[in-house]
This record gives C-alpha cells, structure tokens and sequence, in this order.
C-alpha cells in the first residue's frame, strides 16, 4: 500500500509540474528551396560528355515549443537535402553534422536544446551548433 501511495504522489506531482507544458505555443518557421546547376566544360576539354545538370533541394524546419516566456524547447531540422534523381551517397561519418551522410539525406537535426533564462543566467542545455562564427550577417550557420 506504501508504493501505490508513493507511486500516485510520483504521477501527481509529475503531472502538477507538467500541466503548464500542455499549453505550450508552438511556433513554426523554415524555409525551402529548390536550384538548378548546369555545369560545362569542367575539365576544359570540349567533348560531349555526359550532363552535368542537376537540381537539389532543400527543407529546414525551425520549431520553438514555448511553454513560458522563461523555458522553451527550440529544435531545428533540414529535411530531404539532396540531388533529386542523384544516387544515394556511400556510408559514413559526416564530420560537420551530428548524424551520418544516409541520414543528413533524409532528416538532420541541426539542434534540439532546451532554453531557460533563470534569474542567474541563460541556460541552454541539448545538441547546440558548433564551430559557428560571426555575426547574424556573416554567420556560418
């Protein structure tokens, strides 16, 4: 009988905490776009050779789950980033990203953190980007 009580003041107090999560405002932002290339005479030799035309893609998703003005959850993501038609990369590390290139081919988070300003500071703790640099204009992000 001491567990149960344990246990649904355990759920209680969990759910007491979270409830204010529930009504979380969620706001979403990203962009996409779609370019063509077209590529000749890359060796300088004039041969006709084959195309070197391609299209590629991109989706990034930005997603913030505000639950108060002082706590949120921001999560970016890139979605579908490759050549269309194009052949599926060979496996491995990618050294710029936190997944492998099979996967930076389907969906890449670029980062998922939780965001606290706190009366002592600014906390954000999760998968931040790295090695970026610059100011918003000139930033390598």
């Amino acid at each position: 009988m001491k567990r149960f009580w344990l246990v649904l003041l355990a759920l209680g107090m969990l759910f007491a905490f979270s409830s204010s999560v529930f009504a979380a405002d969620v706001k979403f932002s990203g962009s996409f776009y779609a370019a063509g290339m077209y590529m000749d005479k890359t060796s300088l030799v004039d041969d006709a050779g084959t195309s070197t035309a391609f299209y590629y893609q991109r989706l990034r998703v930005n997603m913030d789950f505000v639950a108060t003005p002082y706590l949120q959850l921001k999560t970016r993501f890139d979605a579908m980033e490759r050549i269309w038609g194009g052949p599926r990369v060979a496996g491995g590390i990618d050294p710029t990203s936190y997944e492998t290139r099979e996967e930076n081919e389907n969906i890449a988070f670029d980062y998922a953190y939780i965001w606290y300003a706190s009366k002592i500071g600014l906390w954000q703790v999760g998968i931040l980007s790295d090695n970026v640099w610059g100011t918003t204009f000139n930033n390598n992000d």
